[in-house]
C-alpha cells in the first residue's frame, strides 16, 4: 500500500483512535474529507452502518460476532459490507427468518425502507406470523434451511409454532 504523508497520518490517527468520523479525521489532520476516504480506501476500512455511515474503522480492528457484527458504543459495523448486503446476509444466515425488530435491534438502525426494495428485487421474501412478518431468503421455507437460528425470543416463537402446526 503507497500511501502519501498525509494518508499516512490519516491511518495513524484512526489506528489510535480504533473509530472516528471521517469529518472529525479530516478537520483534525487539516485534510480534505477526500485525502480521508482516499487513505482509508488504500489502507482499507469499514463505514458504520448507522450513524450514515459518517464513521470508519480500519479492516483489523473490528473483532466480528459470528453473525459478521461489531459494535462501537453505539454504532455498527459489518463485514459484509453496506446495509442492504448486511441485510441480506443476516436473512440467509437465519434457518429461522429474521424479524423487522430483531435486524433493527443488531443493526442499531431502521431497515424497513432496505426490506422493501430487497423484496422488490426478490431477493429476500417475507412470511407473516400473525401479526409479524418473518424475512427469509427467497425460495426458503422457514425451518428447512441450514445455518444458524436467530437467537432471540421471536425465532423460537416461529420454530415453536412451525412444529405445534407439524413443520419445521
Amino acid at each position: 500500500m503507497n500511501l502519501t504523508p498525509r494518508e499516512s497520518q490519516v491511518v495513524q490517527l484512526l489506528r489510535q483512535r480504533q473509530v472516528a468520523a471521517y469529518a472529525d479525521l479530516a478537520q483534525q489532520l487539516e485534510v480534505s474529507r477526500k485525502t480521508v476516504q482516499r487513505a482509508l480506501g488504500k489502507a482499507g476500512a469499514y463505514a458504520s452502518l448507522n450513524g450514515n455511515s459518517a464513521y470508519v474503522t480500519l479492516k483489523n480492528t473490528p473483532r466480528f460476532d459470528r453473525r459478521g457484527l461489531w459494535g462501537y458504543q453505539q454504532l455498527r459495523f459489518s463485514r459484509h459490507g453496506d446495509l442492504p448486503r448486511t441485510i441480506q446476509a443476516l436473512v440467509e444466515q437465519s434457518s429461522q427468518g429474521c424479524t423487522l425488530e430483531e435486524l433493527q435491534q443488531w443493526l442499531g438502525t431502521r431497515v424497513h425502507n432496505h426490506l422493501s426494495r430487497l423484496l422488490r428485487r426478490s431477493e429476500i421474501q417475507r412470511f407473516f406470523l400473525g401479526r409479524h412478518a418473518i424475512y427469509t431468503i427467497s425460495g426458503a421455507t422457514i425451518g428447512n434451511r441450514p445455518g444458524t437460528r436467530c437467537d432471540s425470543p421471536m425465532a423460537s416463537a416461529t420454530a415453536s409454532t412451525n412444529q405445534s402446526r407439524g413443520t419445521r
